[in-house]
């Protein structure tokens, strides 16, 4: 950017790190608390002693399917609700909606083998390529509020926006080729 439009930039990146370092401050104080101490125990405690489902006497290779066919059927009829243009709100459920299937399908993977490591793998790029949409979604709204807040420069404000736009359209071109190739991955073993 030239120099004067550099200097707008400068005064939204002041704001975002003072977000930040605010947003920061309140994890900390968070994770000093007892709440957070509690849900660490609990963890320890679950590891340590873990609560069995009525089925644990079954081989593993018959239970671990059914724990993946849930999410993956809910990606899977998520994606299926989607028009031509889906709005970036649907684009965000269906990221949320391959992230819990391929935790799902990583979690499986040492009992399945290469067809959960696969389909993990083809949702861990369905992810990435829809959480690099939400990124730039998220920016570009934050980019608009900040410009306005804090008398940067339209022109400094719109060029920042302009590159979003263009990651956000970039990552929605490019989202139908990584669900293709989820689609493509072993799933059988789920049926």
């Amino acid at each position: 950017m030239p120099e004067r439009d550099a200097r707008g930039v400068a005064t939204v990146l002041r704001r975002l790190a003072r977000q930040r370092e605010a947003a920061r401050a309140a994890l900390l104080e968070a994770m000093a608390g007892a709440r957070y101490a509690n849900l660490l125990d609990a963890l320890v405690a679950g590891a340590s002693d873990p609560a069995l489902a009525g089925d644990a006497d079954r081989k593993a290779v018959d239970v671990v399917p059914d724990l993946v066919r849930r999410p993956w059927k809910h990606l899977n009829r998520e994606v299926k609700r989607l028009d031509d243009d889906p709005p970036d709100e649907a684009l965000h459920k269906v990221r949320i909606r391959a992230k819990r299937c391929r935790y799902a399908a990583e979690a499986a993977a040492p009992v399945i083998g290469k067809p959960a490591k696969q389909l993990a793998k083809a949702v861990a790029d369905l992810q990435t390529v829809l959480g690099d949409h939400q990124d730039a979604v998220v920016a570009e709204g934050w980019l608009r509020e900040a410009a306005a807040a804090s008398g940067v420069s339209a022109l400094a404000a719109g060029e920042l926006i302009s590159l979003q736009r263009a990651e956000a359209a970039a990552s929605r071109d490019a989202w139908p080729a990584a669900w293709k190739a989820v689609r493509a991955a072993p799933h059988d073993w789920l049926s």
